[in-house]
């Protein structure tokens, strides 16, 4: 019996979530190392970063409205990297480390804010409707943008330009 699996189900009696237990090696030996090598930025190395500090701040550009893309780089590669980017900025990255051995952890933090006194764009919510339409269409949010309308068949219909305008209506 040197080749018997075993695999466990638990289920919560109430909610009826089922769990799985986690896969195990007899007698093995897992890595411990739950640290970065490097954090990048939009491809750029963190200025400052060091393995052993978790907390970084970045102050943004004004006008920014994307946010940043992080990369964590493990020490090693056996390790597991979580980054969880924030919804808006400003905002807050974290980027979660497991070791191998799935017990070792630590949290890395990127905070991004704005210079004092500098005003980030405020990004609204592109609407539009109704859609699909044979008639107008009603555009909400889409400052500073270039609107494209196709057809079902992929062919062109309209372009349209907008500036700081609150609300558009494009006729198809």
């Amino acid at each position: 019996m040197d080749d018997l699996m075993l695999v466990v189900w638990v289920q919560d009696s109430q909610t009826k979530e089922i769990y799985q237990s986690v896969y195990s090696v007899e007698n093995g030996t897992f890595g411990h190392e739950n640290r970065l090598q490097d954090i990048k930025i939009n491809g750029s190395d963190l200025p400052g970063f060091s393995p052993d500090v978790f907390t970084y701040n970045v102050t943004l550009p004004g006008g920014t409205v994307l946010v940043p893309d992080v990369v964590g780089i493990p020490i090693d590669t056996n390790e597991t990297v979580i980054v969880i980017p924030p919804q808006a900025l400003p905002g807050t990255t974290t980027i979660d480390v497991f070791a191998q051995d799935n017990i070792d952890h630590n949290l890395y933090t990127v905070n991004f804010d704005f210079a004092a006194g500098v005003d980030p764009k405020k990004v609204e919510a592109v609407s539009i409707h109704p859609n699909p339409t044979s008639g107008l269409i009603y555009i909400s949010g889409a400052y500073h943008s270039r609107i494209t309308v196709y057809s079902m068949n992929g062919v062109l219909m309209k372009t349209l330009k907008i500036s700081l305008v609150q609300h558009s209506t494009l006729a198809t």
